[in-house]
């Protein structure tokens, strides 16, 4: 229940905006050929952003897949073109997010798509144990 109500404030205050960005992020990706695994990493990051509470960020190897050869390579170029804005974004909400006490999950929150955002690749999105979605956020 508390994953809930902390999705729907999560939602209201910036998730909404922040999910849009990376959906139109996604379909700029995917106008390309070389660019269409980083926009289906942008739909399913996305989908995280709009509902983060009760989910974390993993890596592929824990929940048993690969990291696809050139994963590296595809974050720099994620990183140059997209990422480093999505970041800024993120930072910034929580920023917002920690000037109320209310909002420090929300901050926390944005704090860890912030940095799985400098280089989302090789990352998958998993249930939380509890309702809280944070893992240590360099993860």
């Amino acid at each position: 229940m508390l994953a809930l109500i902390l999705n729907i404030i999560w939602f209201v205050f910036g998730g909404f905006f922040m999910g849009l960005f990376w959906f139109l992020y996604g379909v700029l990706w995917s106008l390309t050929i070389v660019g269409l695994p980083i926009g289906v990493a942008c739909f399913r990051f996305g989908a995280f952003v709009l509902w983060p509470f009760g989910r974390r960020l993993i890596p592929a190897e824990e929940a048993g897949g690969v990291t696809i050869p050139g994963t590296g390579c595809m974050n720099v170029l994620w990183f140059v073109f997209s990422g480093f804005w999505l970041f800024l974004g993120h930072l910034t909400l929580a920023v917002a997010e920690f000037a109320t006490i209310l909002g420090i999950p929300l901050g926390l929150a944005h704090l860890q798509i912030a940095f799985a955002a400098l280089s989302p690749l090789g990352k998958r999105i998993a249930p939380a144990q509890g309702c809280f979605s944070l893992s240590h956020p360099f993860d």
